[in-house]
């Protein structure tokens, strides 16, 4: 067993140990012994790595990924918030970038884009975008929020800083 490993399991039992002195259930499901007992194999080193760098009782939330584009570029982004931080925001402001994603049309421009095709008229030929008045509609309201760039005239991107969040998004949303 190895020092972090030693530290989780201990962590989880203090917490355990804790909830049963107070009659309450354990209020962190990451400390819990199964899951701390699954650490071996290193299947939740993002976790590890957050625990590490939160002081105890804060929570908080890391995504990362990397993105390697059709063209051959590659993004890599990171970010990680503090629970007390995310919950005092004012939510409300996210509507309007939220609200853009909430169209299918938009989510398949959103995957035509990630996938290569950037041209407008590459993307006037895909299959259920409709009529190229609702095409630039849904690509101007995409725009207007935050999500796309015009990188040269008559075709769009999706902004660099914008790719791993989105990813990051539609993975969560399978769960």
């Amino acid at each position: 067993m190895d020092e972090l490993e030693l530290e989780h399991r201990l962590a989880a039992i203090e917490a355990r140990l804790s909830s049963l002195e107070n009659g309450s259930p354990a209020q962190d499901p990451a400390l819990q012994l199964p899951r701390a007992a699954s650490r071996r194999d290193g299947a939740l080193w993002v976790l590890d790595g957050l625990q590490r760098r939160l002081a105890p009782g804060q929570g908080g939330v890391v995504y990362a990924g990397r993105f390697c584009d059709p063209a051959g570029g590659e993004l890599q982004w990171q970010i990680g918030r503090p629970q007390q931080d995310l919950l005092q925001e004012d939510w409300s402001e996210l509507a309007p970038r939220l609200a853009a994603l909430g169209h299918p049309v938009r989510l398949q421009l959103l995957q035509c884009l990630l996938q290569g095709i950037s041209a407008v008229a590459e993307l006037a030929a895909q299959p259920g975008m409709g009529t190229s008045g609702q095409l630039y509609h849904h690509l101007r309201e995409l725009e207007s929020a935050g999500w796309l760039h015009v990188p040269q005239r008559g075709s769009y991107a999706v902004r660099p800083e914008r790719v791993i969040p989105l990813l990051a998004m539609l993975a969560a949303a399978r769960q």
